[in-house]
């Protein structure tokens, strides 16, 4: 019974953070595509992870950076929302500047995409714009924002970035969606 009260909590958590996530990007919209995203793992997030930890007695930490990345996409592919989240913390406390860093934010944007958490996808994909500039992740990190936006239906910020896509990367398949995905939005 205990386990199944941390384990809500676990799930509580993360419903929580990412309400607030959406709240305040919904609040103050025209602000979040300008501001910085801090380059720091919430507490609640840090939380989450040690009682995952707690709960199965899997230590990521002890992971080398690639085994860690392994076991991220790994858990991605199976769906495993928890399992995850955890690694992903630990993976990104530990090795913030790895060459897989960009690809494990990406894929903790596209998993908040699937399971319908807006604005906690588009905190990540926002996160691989800032703190990785030059990544080959930034255009679909882009265009994914954009899909967010729109799923929140917040057509004016999906549209500036959809424009913004097509303007900065003309030629990419992220471009020719983001035009087809505009004027969608421009025709309703």
């Amino acid at each position: 019974m205990n386990f199944i009260l941390k384990l809500s909590l676990v799930f509580s958590c993360t419903m929580f953070s990412g309400f607030v996530t959406f709240a305040a990007q919904s609040f103050d919209a025209d602000k979040s595509m300008k501001k910085p995203v801090p380059n720091e793992i919430s507490e609640s997030a840090k939380a989450e992870a040690a009682l995952y930890k707690e709960l199965t007695g899997k230590d990521y930490s002890k992971l080398d950076e690639t085994s860690l990345y392994s076991e991220i996409l790994t858990s991605f592919q199976s769906q495993n929302e928890t399992e995850f989240s955890a690694m992903l913390t630990v993976f990104m406390q530990k090795y913030s500047q790895s060459i897989y860093a960009d690809n494990a934010l990406f894929l903790a944007g596209k998993m908040a995409l699937e399971k319908k958490q807006y604005g906690r996808a588009v905190t990540y994909f926002q996160k691989i714009q800032d703190q990785f500039p030059q990544s080959n992740k930034v255009v679909s990190a882009s265009f994914a924002k954009g899909v967010a936006y729109k799923k929140m239906n917040l057509e004016k910020l999906a549209l500036r970035v959809f424009d913004e896509v097509s303007r900065k990367y003309p030629g990419s398949p992220e471009s020719f969606r983001a035009g087809n995905e505009a004027k969608l939005i421009r025709s309703n």
